[in-house]
C-alpha cells in the first residue's frame, strides 16, 4: 500500500465520523489537489482558530474544488466544516475537513 493510500484510508476513516457514507472519488481528487502537504504533520492538519489559515483553505477550495462558488459560500462552508468538526479538535485533518466544505456547498 502506498502512503497516498493509507493516507486515505486514514481520512475514510476519519470521514466516518461524520458522514454516513464517502465519496471516495471526491476524496481522491482532493487528496491528489493537496500533493505533498498531506505528508507533512504541520500542513496536514488545518487550525481553524487562524484566519489567515482559515483564508488560504478557502482559497484552495475556491480554486481546486469549487471554482464557480463566491468567497462567502466557500467561507460557509469552511465554517460549518469547523462546526461539523468541533472548532476543539486538533486532529482536523486538510483533506478531511475540504471534504466536508465541498459537501457543504
Amino acid at each position: 500500500m502506498s502512503q497516498t493510500d493509507e493516507k486515505i484510508a486514514l481520512y475514510t476513516e476519519e470521514l466516518s465520523k461524520y458522514v454516513d457514507s464517502v465519496d471516495a472519488d471526491l476524496l481522491k481528487d482532493i487528496v491528489s489537489k493537496l500533493g505533498p502537504s498531506i505528508f507533512s504533520t504541520d500542513s496536514e492538519l488545518v487550525s481553524s482558530s487562524d484566519e489567515a489559515e482559515m483564508g488560504r483553505v478557502v482559497k484552495f477550495i475556491i480554486n481546486k474544488l469549487a471554482m464557480d462558488s463566491t468567497f462567502e459560500k466557500v467561507e460557509a462552508a469552511a465554517a460549518s466544516a469547523v462546526e461539523t468538526m468541533g472548532a476543539s479538535n486538533p486532529k482536523k485533518y486538510r483533506a478531511v475537513f475540504c471534504y466536508l466544505a465541498k459537501k457543504a456547498l
